[in-house]
């Protein structure tokens, strides 16, 4: 069977019973689904996104709301359960920087990233200021390690840490 989902399509999904945990996604795709005589049941195709939102409270973090980015997609190779994942999503957040004598607000993106299958997805996060080329200029220095722990800091603290730039943040998430 061949199904079409319309790009226009809204799915959302709560991953918990209070709905603070949850997923929202719009996009579509082409898929193709087969059920064998013997009741085996596959599905190939990619549903591709063009927005949405991901609600999530990790262990230490609050409950945060990252905008998911167009051509993120989750595609199916055969086991229904276990859809491939490429997705990347973003939340904004403020934090005052300290650069010499001066401290400025800096709109900082803090990027998850969640790749692999859905039974063993890695999970990443990533920092980024387009706003703010001197910090993007730093963060661009950075290990990709680093960058995680800063935009820890970031959902965490609200505080932006790196050398000789240390202040609470000011302003929370936009």
């Amino acid at each position: 069977m061949m199904v079409h989902i319309d790009p226009s399509v809204r799915l959302k999904v709560d991953l918990d019973a209070s709905n603070d945990n949850r997923v929202e996604l719009e996009g579509g795709g082409d898929l193709s689904m087969k059920y064998t005589p013997q009741g085996d049941l596959t599905l190939t195709g990619r549903y591709t996104l063009s927005g949405g939102l991901m609600k999530y409270a990790l262990p230490v973090i609050a409950a945060k709301e990252f905008a998911i980015d167009n051509g993120s997609y989750v595609e199916w190779t055969g086991n229904v359960m276990n859809p491939m994942l490429s997705i990347s999503a973003s939340e904004q957040v403020k934090a005052t920087v300290v650069d010499g004598e001066q401290n400025r607000l800096v709109t900082f993106e803090a990027i998850i990233r969640i790749q692999n299958t859905l039974t063993r997805p890695d999970i990443s996060f990533d920092l980024s200021a387009p706003n703010d080329m001197v910090v993007q200029n730093q963060l661009a220095t950075f290990s990709q390690e680093e960058r995680t722990r800063q935009a820890l800091n970031l959902l965490i603290y609200n505080t932006y840490t790196a050398p000789g730039a240390a202040k609470s943040g000011s302003g929370g998430s936009m």
